[in-house]
């Protein structure tokens, strides 16, 4: 009988030699040379070479285990910042300069800078965000935005049965998943990730957190949108992946983000009250914009340009945001 603590175990992955001990080591094995840091091609591949493994126990475990993946629970994006080059040769270190070195490595720092720079309408904001081909442009007035936004979750509390019952046919209608959604029970009130058959898209929606959430007005109509601005700096865009027995489910980050969107404005019917709160209008559904912070003037390369990624120098952000 195959001992899964004792043998040596051949990755499933081709063209790795690696046979770790035990099915502990082939799974961090696995994650940190496979998962961690690579694009969705890669990352497909690998979770692929799991359906050829022969011994029964492994292939269940192994699929139990990376059946999701998603950029909620994934520290590939620290663990590629960790493997940078290191080629820095300062003898003393000097706290006031420690922004403008772009030694800050959180995302989360410059997204403020952006929220900040947001807030004041900067005309020069928007031009940094290139955004001539978008609505947000002609935004005559941002009337707030929105830090690490968790509306799914915020409004989920304000009434949680009507708000599961609009998110169950939501997931059901947006991605199939079988039958496992049931219309009632005790999981009426949950959270999406403790129904009792739950859906791989609904519980995404309730984790995910957009960076920034930017309600404005354009063109003096009343009725205000809602767009999301993502912010990366040296982590990439990523995908969501689910996988059963039966099934398998796969979404990008920007993809979910625009669905998130799409229930809000559409499904939940977000309203914007105006004339002191006697009159309620529709918020209307606006889009998703990826912003790439670089350290110094770095111009974009072409992938970025490609995936339409706003590209914003940190030391231009700080002077407007900071």
């Amino acid at each position: 009988m195959f001992t899964i603590t004792q043998e040596k175990i051949k990755c499933p992955v081709n063209n790795c030699d690696k046979e770790p001990t035990g099915l502990h080591r082939l799974i961090t094995h696995f994650r940190g040379a496979h998962i961690k840091g690579k694009d969705e091609k890669a990352i497909e591949e690998a979770l692929a070479a799991i359906d050829s493994i022969k011994k029964d126990e492994v292939k269940k475990t192994l699929l139990k285990e990376f059946s999701e993946y998603g950029p909620e629970i994934d520290d590939a994006d620290e663990g590629k910042v960790d493997a940078r080059k290191c080629d820095g040769d300062d003898e003393q270190f000097i706290i006031n300069q420690y922004l403008d070195s772009a030694i800050c490595r959180e995302e989360r720092q410059y997204a403020l800078f952006l929220a900040n720079g947001l807030k004041k309408c900067n005309s020069l904001m928007k031009d940094m965000l290139e955004l001539k081909n978008c609505e947000v442009l002609e935004a005559f007035e941002v009337l707030d935005v929105f830090y690490e936004a968790t509306l799914m979750r915020d409004y989920w509390c304000r009434n949680r049965s009507k708000f599961n019952e609009k998110l169950r046919n939501f997931a059901k209608e947006k991605k199939k998943w079988g039958n496992q959604l049931s219309e009632h029970g005790r999981e009426e009130k949950n959270h999406a990730n403790y129904w009792a058959k739950k859906h791989p898209l609904a519980c995404w929606m309730m984790n995910a957190k957009p960076d920034l959430a930017v309600l404005y007005k354009k063109n003096y109509n009343e009725s205000p949108t809602l767009s999301f601005i993502e912010c990366k700096y040296l982590s990439r865009v990523d995908n969501y992946y689910y996988e059963d027995d039966n099934n398998r489910l796969k979404c990008s980050q920007v993809e979910l983000q625009e669905l998130i969107l799409k229930f809000l404005c559409n499904d939940l019917e977000l309203k914007y009250s105006l004339e002191n709160g006697e009159k309620h209008v529709i918020v209307n559904q606006g889009e998703v914009l990826i912003a790439r912070f670089v350290s110094g003037s770095s111009e974009p390369d072409e992938m970025k340009v490609k995936n339409c990624e706003r590209i914003i120098p940190i030391t231009r952000l700080r002077e407007i945001g900071y």
